[in-house]
């Protein structure tokens, strides 16, 4: 059987931004393996358009001799394949953007029926699991199905997919769940979509299917079905987003809220104090008021029960991958990479990339995914196939 190229290319993708990692050094060889993959794309691209990568590398180089400041140039040499082979790979889509759609799709709805066999994993097989010495040590079953390592509650497992958090999982599930709606697909799979996205207990996965839901809702010529359908859903399935929400904020969860309200006060303080160049986001915890803020909002809010937990809030990582951009490109380029990326001519219409970018905006909140290739997919594209883009001739995007 033959293996499509783009839809593995795809899988790729996915898995440096967001995938388990299984070994040492997987981000360096997923993205020579999607370049090596996609070579042949820079062959068949016409010479007057080499003529002009001079000028579309400029925009990156200039920003690497800024950034060079602050990083070493491991990151720098990393960050220049990333964009490199995300480019190349880009270049399946030059004469026809709107193959992108068809194929994220096709691509999504593997990751769909892989997650309802986590499901039935679960209900089946949930004492099988055994503890993996994976990045982030998640549970699994035969090593080919994943869940968080905590036990959500008496008998399940948040699933996370080949994800390396249930957060990340939910983006591409509620992701196809957009997708779905604009294909108008049957009610029943998205109710299964829905039921997946409800398994990885993720509150931000709450919060985008209720949005999904309303698309659903306005794009739906068929209303007087759904709504009854989702208000009886949405009865029952209330005290369970409730739970999960309030225990956000109180409770054995508590630390998970405050960390996201924590990087939320740290985003923007360094924004403040620099807001053109950015910080070293790989060294941000030896930034005097990042560790002034972390203790100030551990304390204001934890009592001497959770006090054992200090080291590890402290010490923490930054979450918050829509505020990451600012802090890593500075305020002007950040603004023109989400510019870029609303902007993009892989999206079929005006409506769904707005959908698209407020569900995976309001994702990157919570998941530090910003400084990956599917992030850099949707501005690279505008740089290639814009209107004023390298390749710009041969793009045939719809956006109406």
């Amino acid at each position: 059987m033959k293996v499509n190229k783009r839809i593995l290319s795809l899988f790729l993708i996915f898995m440096q931004s967001c995938g388990i990692s299984f070994f040492q050094g997987q981000g360096w060889f997923l993205m020579l393996l999607l370049l090596v993959i996609n070579i042949q794309n820079i062959k068949n691209v016409n010479i007057k358009y080499l003529k002009k990568t001079p000028y579309f590398l400029f925009f990156f180089f200039a920003l690497v001799i800024l950034k060079s400041m602050f990083y070493d140039y491991t990151w720098v040499l990393y960050m220049f394949l990333v964009f490199f082979a995300t480019s190349v790979f880009l270049l399946n889509y030059r004469n026809d953007t709107t193959l992108f759609f068809d194929d994220l799709y096709k691509f999504l709805t593997i990751l769909f029926f892989y997650s309802l066999g986590h499901i039935l994993v679960n209900v089946l097989f949930q004492s099988s699991l055994i503890t993996t010495d994976l990045g982030m040590k998640p549970k699994t079953f035969i090593y080919l199905f994943y869940f968080n390592r905590v036990e959500f509650f008496p008998g399940f497992y948040r699933v996370q997919g080949l994800a390396w958090e249930p957060g990340n999982w939910q983006l591409f599930l509620n992701l196809y769940f957009l997708m779905s709606v604009f294909k108008k697909e049957r009610l029943f799979k998205l109710g299964l979509i829905g039921l997946c996205i409800i398994s990885t207990f993720s509150t931000n996965g709450y919060i985008l299917l209720t949005l999904n839901v309303f698309n659903l809702i306005i794009y739906s010529k068929r209303k007087f079905i759904i709504l009854p359908i989702v208000g009886l859903v949405s009865f029952l399935l209330f005290p369970l987003v409730l739970s999960n929400i309030q225990e956000k904020f109180s409770g054995d969860k508590m630390l998970s809220g405050l960390a996201r309200s924590r990087d939320l006060y740290i985003g923007a303080a360094l924004i403040k104090d620099s807001p053109f160049l950015g910080v070293n986001v790989l060294k941000i915890n030896s930034i005097p008021i990042v560790k002034e803020v972390k203790s100030n909002t551990f304390f204001s809010v934890a009592d001497q029960n959770q006090y054992s937990a200090y080291d590890g809030f402290i010490s923490d990582g930054y979450l918050n991958g829509f505020l990451e951009v600012f802090l890593l490109w500075g305020l002007f380029f950040g603004l023109l990479l989400y510019y870029f990326f609303y902007k993009s001519p892989l999206f079929l219409t005006k409506s769904f990339a707005f959908s698209f970018c407020i569900i995976s905006f309001l994702s990157f909140t919570a998941e530090p995914i910003t400084q990956t290739s599917f992030f850099y997919l949707f501005p690279l594209s505008t740089l290639l196939f814009g209107k004023r883009g390298l390749y710009s001739a041969d793009a045939h995007a719809i956006n109406a």
